[in-house]
């Protein structure tokens, strides 16, 4: 019996191009992802409770940023589940930048079916605070889930309610965190990763803040030098100025100021240095001779009161005129 050998087909496109078109495609499924991240939450942040929606009916213009089409998908999302519709806004961004980035988006088909239960949780753990007073609906802050699921496990714990409560939103919060990082994607490594730069990043803003406050410190004192010199050149220029008009005027520097006080010359100080200024007197030197000097004790004015009287006596009007004169 012969056989024939039968040549294979060629494939279409090579292993390159095939890996090109997978990544691109991977690309574009995550583009959308984010799209539709961004829509959600368009459609929840501009929710409105008076809106038009599945359990009120109402002639009035949606509010809400996408129309009438996302009241009628808010509304239901806040009823059943509160603020946990969030998740469902994280879970379309986290893994739409994977799928861009190429970044563990072979792990998004084992992941991402458990963000349905993370998002559950999280609305029971949100159904355990109490509401605050922009909140206007009738359930509470996880909606008709939340409570149902918080009223059916307190009512089975054989506990207070006030301590069954602060143990179960702990034990929520715990169980809401690992499962939700679990479903975005996250392994040990980039957990590590993410803590370390965290860790890095805050020493480094308190190197920065520290680095910043001792140039400030730095600067501050620089400028407080510079205030005191200065003060300390005007003050000397005053001095020096006023030495020089006190020369012109003819006064002794050397005698009559000294270097410890302001130079005063008479004329020239200001009202203020004048109203605080002490008294100085300033004493010029006789320029003329005096022909007698006083007496120093009274036994020498009387001899001298004695002789003028006998010079009086024996001499005349005439006779007395130089010395008269020359007093």
């Amino acid at each position: 019996m012969a056989s024939y050998q039968i040549r294979g087909r060629d494939p279409l496109l090579d292993r390159n191009t095939q890996a090109i078109l997978e990544r691109r495609g991977t690309e574009l499924l995550g583009i959308g992802l984010l799209i539709l991240a961004l829509l959600m939450a368009m459609l929840l942040g501009s929710y409105t409770p008076n809106d038009p929606n599945w359990l009120m009916a109402t002639d009035a213009p949606a509010q809400n940023w996408l129309g009438r089409f996302g009241a009628m998908i808010a509304s239901p999302l806040i009823f059943i589940v509160g603020l946990a519709s969030w998740g469902f806004v994280a879970t379309f961004a986290a893994w739409g930048l994977r799928l861009v980035l190429h970044r563990g988006d072979e792990r998004i088909l084992q992941r991402i079916v458990f963000a349905p239960i993370a998002v559950a949780l999280v609305s029971a753990y949100a159904a355990s605070h109490a509401p605050g007073p922009a909140w206007s609906h009738s359930v509470g802050l996880g909606g008709m889930f939340g409570n149902t699921v918080l009223g059916a496990v307190l009512g089975v714990a054989p506990l207070p309610a006030a301590i069954g409560l602060k143990i179960l939103a702990f034990l929520l919060a715990i169980a809401s965190v690992a499962l939700s990082l679990f479903a975005l994607g996250f392994t040990k490594p980039e957990l590590h990763r993410i803590g370390r730069f965290l860790l890095v990043g805050m020493v480094l803003l308190y190197d920065t803040g520290l680095r910043l406050m001792g140039r400030a410190a730095s600067g501050a004192s620089q400028g407080a030098q510079n205030i005191a010199s200065r003060q300390a050149e005007r003050h000397a220029e005053r001095r020096d100025a006023r030495r020089a008009a006190g020369a012109e005027a003819g006064y002794d520097d050397a005698l009559i100021y000294s270097d410890a006080e302001p130079l005063m010359v008479p004329g020239q100080e200001t009202a203020q240095e004048t109203a605080h200024a002490p008294a100085r007197v300033v004493r010029a030197e006789s320029h003329y001779e005096q022909d007698w000097a006083p007496a120093s004790d009274d036994h020498d004015q009387g001899e001298f009161v004695e002789e003028y009287v006998e010079e009086e006596r024996k001499t005349g009007l005439f006779a007395r005129m130089p010395s008269l004169l020359k007093r």
